[in-house]
């Protein structure tokens, strides 16, 4: 007996009629329904190996707004990532960014993305990784070698997903430097608020930590004032938040150094 209501599989077979017309309704009218049409994850799933890309680019968008689940699909769509058809790999991108934790076991198929031959794929397989920071810590290596990556928008993209890891991305810190001599302003606007943020989380974290991850920490973020003040541009705006970051960076070193001294004391 068929477990998915009539109304949902006409809908869904329509992904595969061949008026183009019909294929387009089927998926607006199925993207409407969101989480009351899980019932057809299944049957989506196994239009995720379809022999036309269209139909697989199809079942990767509708399963985005089935809701939580959806998470049966994360290995097909892991598999997609790899699709030979470009627009095909970016829908299974899209919609593994969208899963949170759920896309965990995709994320060796999201790294091995951020060396697609094409920069858009690159871009958004890191793009993807935003949405958790947890999973992200996961491909921390390969994050920080895609900041090197000669697409200013991978670039982009690598330096924004770092900056909201929070404690998890400190190590990052000496190659997010680099950026801001980067050619790209955009690059180096997002290096600057990357090791803000890093460095609030750095502060907020202080309490919590050792002697041996303090001087971890210290011995990260002592060159990092004079590369902002070397590098920091002529513009009046983009000053303030250069100097914003040095005062920031400055106050972490201090009270990082003042804890090592009391735990040093008693």
């Amino acid at each position: 007996m068929n477990s998915v209501p009539l109304k949902l599989d006409r809908l869904v077979s329509g992904l595969k009629n061949p008026d183009i017309n019909i294929q387009y309704s089927s998926v607006i009218n199925l993207q409407r329904m969101g989480q009351s049409a899980s019932p057809i994850v299944p049957k989506l799933i196994v239009y995720l190996k379809d022999q036309y890309p269209n139909i697989r680019r199809s079942a990767a968008i509708l399963l985005r707004s089935v809701g939580p689940s959806s998470s049966a699909a994360v290995p097909a769509l892991a598999a997609l990532v790899q699709d030979r058809d470009k627009s095909v790999r970016m829908c299974a991108i899209s919609t593994l960014g969208m899963m949170g934790t759920s896309q965990l076991p995709a994320v060796p198929a999201l790294v091995a993305a951020f060396k697609d031959k094409d920069s858009d794929v690159r871009a958004s397989a890191i793009y993807a990784l935003k949405y958790d920071p947890p999973i992200a810590k996961c491909a921390l290596p390969a994050l920080i070698h895609a900041l090197s990556d000669r697409n200013s928008r991978v670039r982009v993209n690598a330096v924004y997903v770092i900056g909201h890891m929070g404690v998890n991305s400190a190590s990052a810190i000496p190659a997010l430097q680099v950026r801001l001599k980067d050619q790209n302003p955009n690059v180096r606007g997002r290096a600057v608020s990357a090791i803000l943020n890093v460095g609030y989380a750095i502060q907020d974290d202080i309490k919590n930590k050792d002697v041996i991850s303090l001087r971890k920490d210290l011995k990260i973020l002592y060159s990092v004032p004079r590369s902002l003040r070397e590098s920091r541009p002529k513009e009046i705006y983009a000053d303030q938040v250069w100097d914003q970051a040095i005062v920031s960076i400055n106050r972490n070193i201090s009270e990082i150094q003042n804890k090592l001294c009391t735990l040093s004391v008693n």
